[in-house]
């Protein structure tokens, strides 16, 4: 057991290769779906003139990448959603790390590379297909575009939410995580709110009564004290966020075995 719990490179490629061939079915019907729905929509929006169609890149590859990430990770533990499965999974001679940053690399690193190189060929496509049609230019897809980039930074912090709730929701995990994440968002809204009464005490008259400010510009020292916590905020979100919740997934794919 004890070269079991080790961390193995050969074993990790082994369970990748396995995870790979079981899982791509299911990625491939995501996106040839999406792809239909992307030139059914690109064409239709080009026949009407609408200026949507010129961009319409923008909005086509996020919400491809997040709400196809979040579907395709919501069932990447799909073997906990049956019990043959889950013994079998549970059997196999490799490490919970080793089985962690297998489904990891394939939801998280792997999907996003994936889909953004198959993304842009497709996009080659799309665009002849409704040039041709509506003789409309369409813009070419820019993956390295400070919008995309944007987008592929919030998936690859948001998927650790959903890669969890594949863990802890065996079955119907994406609503039960969405369920949980607004739980959780109300909790978290209610504690911040707390926190932003006691930290700036001179901006209320009462206990959640703000002072007339109109026509009044914010004292300097408030100022900086608003943009610290917003910037606090945004690096809590985007460099902690991700590696808790793996180590969190981590414990959590502990329990099953017990």
């Amino acid at each position: 057991m004890d070269f079991i719990s080790q961390f193995n490179v050969q074993r990790l490629g082994y369970l990748l290769i396995r995870d790979i061939k079981k899982n791509w079915r299911s990625y491939a019907a995501f996106m040839g779906g999406f792809f239909a729905i992307i030139v059914i929509t690109s064409i239709s929006w080009a026949l009407d003139m609408d200026d949507d169609a010129k961009n319409a890149h923008l909005n086509f590859f996020p919400f491809g990448l997040l709400a196809g990430g979040f579907l395709f990770t919501s069932v990447i533990f799909r073997e906990f959603g049956n019990q043959t499965e889950r013994a079998f999974y549970l059997g196999i001679p490799a490490s919970n790390l080793e089985k962690l940053l297998s489904k990891l690399i394939i939801s998280n690193f792997l999907f996003i590379v994936v889909g953004v190189i198959l993304y842009f060929l497709f996009s080659i496509i799309n665009n002849s297909i409704v040039e041709a049609i509506s003789g409309m230019d369409i813009d070419t897809f820019n993956p390295f575009m400070k919008e995309n980039l944007e987008v592929i930074k919030i998936y690859f912090v948001l998927h650790s939410i959903f890669f969890l709730g594949a863990l802890a929701f065996p079955r119907y995990s994406l609503p039960k995580t969405i369920l949980a994440i607004f739980i959780i968002i109300t909790v978290i809204s209610l504690v911040l709110g707390l926190v932003f009464r006691i930290t700036f005490d001179d901006l209320f008259d009462s206990a959640f009564q703000f002072n007339d400010l109109r026509g009044t510009k914010p004292h300097p020292s408030m100022k900086s004290k608003m943009d610290n916590f917003g910037h606090l905020m945004s690096w809590v979100f985007t460099y902690l966020t991700a590696p808790v919740l793996w180590i969190v997934s981590y414990f959590k794919l502990s329990e099953k075995e017990v």
